[in-house]
């Protein structure tokens, strides 16, 4: 696995963008994060001890469905607000429940912006370098309001985290 491009970006194989881009958020499409939840609903949120646990996640059996309609013929993008520190890991756990992606693009070190705000940005990067981004499947409301104002078809994915978009 190396980096292409930018820094938070880990290529997994060599597919590209060459074919149609399918877009993968990881917690709530991918990995049941719903252990993980009561972290988040802290004041503040201990995301050092959410992020911790995240190993311990079951994969989606949706996400994994979804994941292989589109593996043939689409570059998979995972596309998170996972911390860029987090990735080793992630990577790991991806592959060990069987979820085959092209590209992993994570949150850049110390960024904060909100997760609609990042991804957007992820989203133009992706296009810019032609990229043609097909589809994404999100559980985060503002998330997929994002790729639906750009254009792209936003597949909703409840996973009960979400009461108005936010944590």
């Amino acid at each position: 696995m190396r980096q292409v491009n930018f820094p938070h970006w880990v290529r997994v194989t060599e597919r590209g963008f060459e074919l149609p881009v399918a877009i993968f958020d990881m917690d709530g499409v991918l990995s049941d994060a719903t252990h993980r939840q009561g972290y988040l609903r802290a004041s503040p949120p201990d995301w050092v001890a959410f992020g911790d646990l995240a190993h311990l996640d079951e994969p989606l059996e949706f996400g994994q469905r979804e994941m292989a309609r589109y593996r043939d013929d689409h570059c998979i993008v995972l596309v998170t607000a996972r911390p860029i520190e987090r990735s080793e890991g992630s990577l790991e756990w991806l592959a060990r429940h069987g979820f085959a992606i092209d590209l992993a693009i994570f949150r850049p070190s110390a960024d904060q912006r909100p997760s609609h705000e990042l991804k957007g940005h992820e989203l133009d990067r992706i296009r810019s370098l032609g990229g043609d981004v097909k589809v994404a499947h999100e559980d985060e409301i503002k998330n997929l309001v994002m790729y639906g104002k750009a254009g792209v078809n936003a597949v909703y994915v409840h996973s009960g985290y979400y009461e108005d978009g936010e944590v």
